[in-house]
């Protein structure tokens, strides 16, 4: 059972959507425009930290969060993308996505794109997504990321799956030869490629699939891309890993899985969980992401300044 929280006491109240509105013909993009404005938001949405404290929690609990719908859905995109990035800013610290320093990112169809100069990445396609972790190929993956829905796939499909590596661990313990595939993940490095979508420059970092107790870097494509990047790692142990873990969570691991509609917010532990979605053709589907990185003690605790963007 999926359990949302109830965001109806604590979304924008409209004089703070009012306000927003009156700033966004500057030609400014929305963060820049939060960053001039966000003390102003602040002030007149008050419940903001309440509903990003709540947000926190659960993902601590059951390492994702569901909102209701946050009031934004009938705004226009700038002055709802300051809005989310006035929630977002409360949850953690906002992250940029590629070389464009891009802090919001659209995951939706691009298949015009297809056969250009580079390859679509999963945000860019339709159809379905593998479970995986965002930023397993950066140095320092990001805590949070956070799928706001703009347009939810008309044909049912698109629906989120989130796979719990704490639970995930403890089921594959059971399997045959569970305890050696958890050894090989923990103790081997395995090579991550940067997608192009990401960088313009071929980066490739190599870095245990687990570590710590429950934290996990993955995404298939990126290994298999880094195993042509540095064939030396490119082992039948890694192989043989990769492949079991890969057939695990896919088909045999618990899995959460629900369908979020417009104006919903979707936040994952991306450092303790794998998320994917299900097969969809709608191509008008379409989400907005973020990532953020665990802020300081200080600023949840309510004495922080300003979160600002930095980069992965």
């Amino acid at each position: 059972m999926i359990h949302f929280i109830d965001t109806d006491s604590m979304n924008p109240p409209q004089s703070v959507q009012d306000m927003v509105m009156r700033h966004i013909d500057r030609g400014e993009n929305a963060y820049e425009i939060y960053c001039r404005i966000g003390a102003d938001v602040d002030g007149l949405w008050p419940k903001s930290r309440d509903l990003a404290r709540q947000i926190i929690d659960q993902v601590d609990e059951m390492s994702y969060a569901v909102t209701s719908p946050l009031g934004l859905g009938d705004m226009p995109s700038a002055a709802r993308d300051v809005l989310l990035l006035a929630l977002l800013d409360k949850v953690g610290l906002i992250t940029v996505h590629d070389d464009d320093s891009k802090v919001l990112w659209e995951v939706k169809s691009r298949d015009g794109l297809q056969g250009g100069p580079r390859k679509l990445t999963f945000s860019e396609k339709v159809g379905r997504c593998p479970l995986h972790s965002d930023s397993a190929f950066a140095y320092d993956p990001e805590k949070y990321l956070c799928l706001y829905v703009v347009k939810e796939s008309g044909d049912g499909g698109g629906e989120s799956v989130v796979v719990s590596m704490a639970d995930a661990i403890e089921e594959l313990r059971d399997e045959q030869d569970g305890e050696t595939c958890l050894r090989l993940l923990r103790d081997t490095i395995f090579p991550f490629r940067t997608p192009p979508a990401f960088s313009k420059r071929t980066k490739t970092l190599t870095a245990p699939i687990l570590s710590g107790s429950s934290t996990v870097r993955y995404r298939y494509d990126c290994i298999e891309d880094g195993f042509t990047d540095i064939p030396e790692l490119d082992t039948d142990d890694r192989r043989w890993a990769v492949s079991y873990f890969s057939d695990f969570v896919e088909n045999r691991a618990s899995k959460h899985t629900f369908l979020a509609m417009r104006d919903q917010l979707l936040v994952v532990d991306n450092r303790r969980s794998l998320h994917a979605r299900t097969d969809f053709r709608d191509a008008g589907r379409a989400l907005i992401r973020a990532r953020l990185h665990a802020p300081p003690a200080s600023v949840l605790a309510g004495r922080g300044t300003p979160i600002h963007a930095t980069s992965t």
